[in-house]
Parts: structure tokens; C-alpha cells; sequence
């Protein structure tokens, strides 16, 4: 008896985590399909009052926004995995934290 109660001791906490990053990652994938489907939408309206003369949009201006916006979240991103890369490094993995990255792929993957 002793032998199953260190056993769910052990499981426990990895299965909590792995249910919690599927969880989180259910609710991300939600949440960016949520959120592209609205900027599908405006940017489609923007396209068609363009299109009917209600509006005037400058191409080449909205084109370098654009480039030096991706370029600003490209090296934001970047910064932020050196930033947990490093702190990976100095911290050894736990066996929760892989767990729930496993559960956040599978909620990604498969929801």
C-alpha cells in the first residue's frame, strides 16, 4: 500500500501540470483564432472601403509600419528566448515544467 501511495505522490504533480498546460495552451489556440479573425475582418473592411473611394490608404507608409512592427516583435521575441534560454541554463528542467510544455504542444496540436 505504501509502494501505490509514493507512486500517486509522484504522479500526481506531473499530471497536474500536464493537464494545466493543456489547458493554457486549449485557451491560447482559442484565443489566436479569436484574435486573427478579427484582424481578418478590419483589414478586409479596410480593403473594401478602399476599394469603393470611402477611404485613401497610402500603401508604401502602412508597408514600412509594418515591416519595422514585425521587425520590433521579432526582436522583442528574440530578447524574451535568449532571456529564458539563459534562465533554463542557470535553473536545471523540472519534470513539471516538461509536462506541461508537452500539454500546452497537445492542446496546440490537437484541440
Amino acid at each position: 500500500m505504501n509502494e501505490i501511495n509514493t507512486a500517486l505522490m509522484t504522479l500526481a504533480p506531473l499530471i497536474g501540470t500536464g493537464g494545466l498546460g493543456y489547458a493554457v495552451g486549449y485557451f491560447v489556440k482559442k484565443l489566436m483564432k479569436i484574435a486573427l479573425f478579427v484582424v481578418g475582418g478590419i483589414l478586409m473592411l479596410l480593403v473594401i472601403l478602399e476599394r469603393s473611394g470611402m477611404i485613401s490608404i497610402n500603401f508604401d507608409n502602412t508597408q514600412h509600419v509594418l515591416i519595422n512592427g514585425a521587425q520590433y516583435a521579432s526582436d522583442q521575441i528574440a530578447s524574451i528566448v535568449n532571456e529564458l534560454n539563459k534562465n533554463m541554463q542557470a535553473n536545471a528542467i523540472t519534470a513539471g515544467a516538461l509536462t506541461f510544455a508537452g500539454g500546452f504542444g497537445l492542446a496546440i496540436v490537437k484541440s
